[in-house]
């Protein structure tokens, strides 16, 4: 009864072993499926938000080449600006993800803003333009180089002096445009 009794706890002890290590084996296995899929969502996710990011960098040149601003940049004169108006407006139309849509002066006064609601793009009165220049993107944004493109670090949204209600995550991205004297 003894010696049976012994031959049962060691083939218990060889089972249990070789059942941990099926089981050491499975859990390393899944480990290395679940990571490989993770890789492949981060390289995916990776991809997606950077073809979503080209957009912006594409459409600040051509926004800033366009004939109106050109002209605004040449005259200076503010009734000009409702072309550039005209150009933001159909931007906005086509890019739903755009917040705002805006043109500063260098003192950092909005001079065009096109917001984008549930309604779509609208254009905001000159009114309710507001002087941006205490704003670090509009600061850092200015400064730039006129070829180069400012972005923003990710944050909240401050209208009217007040964080945006509800919270909406903004990144910006900024151009300046200069006449031909470099003004």
């Amino acid at each position: 009864v003894m010696r049976t009794a012994a031959w049962w706890l060691m083939a218990l002890v060889v089972l249990g072993v070789a059942f941990w290590m099926l089981d050491r084996g499975q859990h390393a296995s899944t480990q290395r499926a679940i990571g490989a899929q993770q890789r492949t969502l981060i390289d995916q996710a990776s991809s997606v938000l950077a073809a979503t990011l080209q957009i912006p960098i594409a459409d600040l040149p051509y926004l800033a080449d366009r004939p109106a601003v050109r002209h605004w940049l040449r005259i200076g004169k503010p009734e000009l600006l409702e072309q550039v108006a005209v150009d933001l407006l159909t931007l906005a139309r086509h890019r739903p993800n755009y917040a705002k849509l805006r043109l500063f002066g260098a003192d950092g006064q909005e001079m065009v803003r096109v917001n984008q609601d549930e309604a779509g793009p609208r254009l905001v009165s000159e009114r309710q333009l507001q002087d941006k220049s205490d704003r670090y993107f509009v600061r850092d944004g200015l400064a730039q180089p006129s070829s180069s493109i400012h972005v923003s670090r990710f944050d909240l949204n401050v209208d009217g002096g007040r964080v945006e209600q509800p919270y909406r995550p903004m990144l910006r991205f900024g151009l300046p445009v200069m006449d031909v004297g470099g003004a």
